[in-house]
């Protein structure tokens, strides 16, 4: 044992499902390339920009557009390989509609990242539901509600934040945060029901599909 703690809130991105041992949550990894531009390109732009893709600037005041999103390619199908080129002239197309007049703009470099993401597309933030026991009560959960089902005792998830990390994680730290303190919930319940990390499994349970 290298340490235990009442609460352990698992926020690994893909990771995640592993870690906990959950069979229902299935997340892909989705692959995001931002172009980056030359030193003093979009010299005015002094806040982030955000619509049909986006366009930051670094701390080092670098600027970037972006983004790609590439899903890896079926087991045994084509490569799905899009060209460095392709993913930069994207990006510049992205740039051209959140700008009207970008001046001119050249692609310097490359950020080449990976993203959690749900099949639904939506996080998974909140209490981490036993699967296990879950499973041996199907019959009798088979109309069940989010409130209805089993959780492991101090176990809490937040991951799949997709292309929206950096807006919605201080969210899902929120929801976690007053599901544990019993403090009224930063969103409705419908919604906190829609992120929910045992929604897969409700889905399954409900349907009559085996576990």
């Amino acid at each position: 044992v290298l340490g235990a703690a009442p609460v352990l809130i698992v926020a690994a991105a893909l990771a995640s499902p592993g870690l906990i041992g959950l069979r229902c949550a299935p997340v892909r990894a989705v692959r995001g390339r931002i172009s980056l531009v030359r030193d003093g390109d979009l010299a005015p732009l002094r806040v982030g920009l955000a619509g049909d893709g986006y366009v930051v600037r670094g701390p080092d005041g670098s600027a970037g557009v972006g983004a790609s999103y590439e899903f890896a390619p079926a087991e045994g199908g084509d490569s799905g390989e899009v060209s460095l080129e392709d993913i930069h002239r994207g990006n510049l197309q992205r740039l051209g509609r959140l700008l009207v007049d970008p001046g001119p703009v050249a692609v310097s470099g490359v950020f080449d990242g990976v993203r959690c993401v749900a099949h639904d597309r939506l996080p998974l933030a909140g209490a981490v539901a036993d699967e296990a026991a879950a499973t041996a009560q199907a019959s009798r959960l088979r109309g069940a509600h989010p409130a209805d089902l089993p959780r492991r005792a101090g176990l809490f998830a937040s991951f799949a934040l997709g292309s929206r990390g950096l807006a919605l994680a201080p969210l899902a730290g929120e929801l976690i945060a007053a599901q544990l303190e019993g403090e009224p919930w930063p969103v409705e319940g419908d919604l906190a029901a829609a992120l929910d990390p045992a929604r897969f499994l409700l889905r399954r349970l409900r349907s009559g599909r085996p576990v």
